[in-house]
Parts: C-alpha cells; sequence; structure tokens
C-alpha cells in the first residue's frame, strides 16, 4: 500500500495479502485519514481494468458516509490492472 506524502513523494508504508486485504487496509486507511467536516469533499477512485474492484472500493466508501461525492474513473493502461484512490477537501 502506497500513498504520495506531503513532497509528492511515493512512500509504501504498509504491506497486506491478497486484494481483499488491500481493500480494507485501503479503506481504513481513508476513512481513518479523510476531512469529514463537511460532505462536499470528493474523492476520485482511479482504474485501470479493474472496475469490479473500483465499484467494491467505492461500496465500501460509501458505507461509510463520509462523502456524497465518490466518482470512479477509466484511465488508459497497457493492459496492467490496478486501482488509485485519493481525496480533495
Amino acid at each position: 500500500i502506497m500513498h504520495l506524502d506531503n513532497n509528492g513523494k511515493i512512500e509504501a508504508y504498509s504491506k497486506v495479502r491478497g486484494v481483499k486485504g488491500a481493500i480494507e487496509t485501503t479503506v481504513k486507511a481513508i476513512v481513518n485519514n479523510f476531512d469529514n467536516s463537511g460532505l462536499n469533499n470528493k474523492i476520485f477512485i482511479a482504474n485501470s481494468n479493474c472496475l469490479e474492484l473500483a465499484e467494491k472500493v467505492k461500496e465500501l466508501l460509501e458505507k461509510e458516509k463520509i462523502s456524497n461525492d465518490i466518482r470512479i474513473y477509466d484511465i488508459d493502461s497497457d493492459g496492467s490492472q490496478g486501482i488509485e484512490v485519493c481525496s480533495l477537501w
């Protein structure tokens, strides 16, 4: 599991096994670090050939009720798979 630090550098902050563990860890990190002082905050989920995973992450985030605006976007890829979640506040 990786994130961007305050300097824009990508850092690994956790190791998990399997897709389920990665999704759970990602959602938990977002919930714990998200400023939900207003539900106008936006969450963007980018996916590369992983729409089902992106929809699962969105579903889990919606259950947490931290944002009323969670969007999924497709990104071009070279055949690789993955998702990325980011938020703006």
